[in-house]
């Protein structure tokens, strides 16, 4: 079953376009696998702070914090964990300290291609890697990674591969190696994309999935559809709204014309949908529209479960 599929992997990196919903299926995600008694990391690689909106916590710090039961969060910094990278091999705390904040140094850490991507990726191996003291045993059961927009988020994978090319030895080679290793062991880490129900979301959530598993070797387990108009009206009933569309007397009937629209509106998102079924290789779950701008709590919690109990039905 595709719950297993899914949550028997540690790392889960959520991708998708802007705007697809994909920072609140990172909470929500969350939230169903605190349910089934995991203890979970979610992740926030952006700088908006939006995964902290959501648990009420903003900002989120760059070390793990309480965010529910079950459930811590992290911000990546990446210029932090490169600081600390440097700390790290020039043992000399004056010589680290002179590097860390001279100009030539903030200038290499952004200009750098890669640098700062795979210095995010390296924390999110450090996490995945971290085991309690006491029993040994994994710290986090999962670590849910709200991933840059798709073409960041692509940018983001695959510079494991990049990078190995061009380093041979050295740390930075080592880490790499580390990093990728994490990324395409589908035993440990897979992708979940959210998209919309609409041509171009799908278009790009497609060819995402081919990019992930042909050129990255990094396993996609599912695609979500989020924002569906759910089917209000029966066949029968749709007919009949059908016809009182044709009728004179209700052409401008303001409930018939909102019918009608949520109706064209769904029959549309269905035939999206049909094309991303029968073009991906993996499960595609179908999330609902809410008709708000700003998502409660409760209907986060209520997605949560969505998921938790909707994955348990796909095969």
């Amino acid at each position: 079953m595709i719950v297993n599929h899914l949550f028997n992997r540690r790392v889960i990196f959520v991708v998708g376009k802007g705007g697809t919903g994909k920072t609140t299926v990172v909470a929500a995600l969350g939230l169903a696998a605190a349910k089934n008694d995991k203890k979970v990391l979610v992740v926030e690689t952006q700088e908006n702070d939006a995964l902290g909106m959501l648990f009420g916590q903003t900002p989120l710090r760059e070390k793990p914090s309480v965010l529910g039961p079950n459930i811590w969060g992290v911000r990546i910094n990446s210029k932090m964990v490169l600081d600390e990278y440097i700390k790290r091999y020039v043992t000399v705390g004056f010589v680290a300290y002179q590097i860390i904040h001279s100009r030539v140094f903030e200038h290499f850490a952004v200009a750098a291609p890669g640098l700062k991507e795979v210095m995010s990726l390296s924390e999110i191996w450090r996490f995945e890697q971290k085991r309690d003291p006491e029993t040994d045993a994994f710290l986090y059961d999962h670590i849910i990674v709200d991933s840059p927009a798709t073409g960041h988020g692509l940018s983001l994978l695959r510079v494991p591969s990049t990078l190995k090319s061009m380093f041979q030895t050295g740390p930075i080679a080592t880490q790499t190696g580390w990093v990728q290793d994490m990324l395409q062991d589908s035993s440990r880490t897979c992708l979940l994309s959210v998209t919309l129900p609409e041509e171009l979301p799908i278009n790009e959530a497609l060819e995402f999935e081919r990019t992930a598993e042909n050129d990255l070797n990094i396993r996609m387990a599912s695609t979500i559809v989020n924002m569906v108009y759910p089917k209000t009206f029966n066949t029968d009933e749709v007919k009949a709204i059908e016809k009182l569309d044709h009728l004179e007397n209700q052409k401008n009937n303001p409930l018939i014309e909102a019918a009608r629209r949520h109706i064209a509106r769904r029959k549309l998102q269905q035939v999206h949908i049909r094309r991303l079924t029968e073009e991906s290789e993996h499960p595609v779950f179908q999330l609902p529209f809410y008709d708000t701008n700003n998502l409660a709590w409760e209907q986060i919690a209520d997605i949560a479960e969505q998921i938790r109990t909707g994955l348990l039905k796909l095969k």
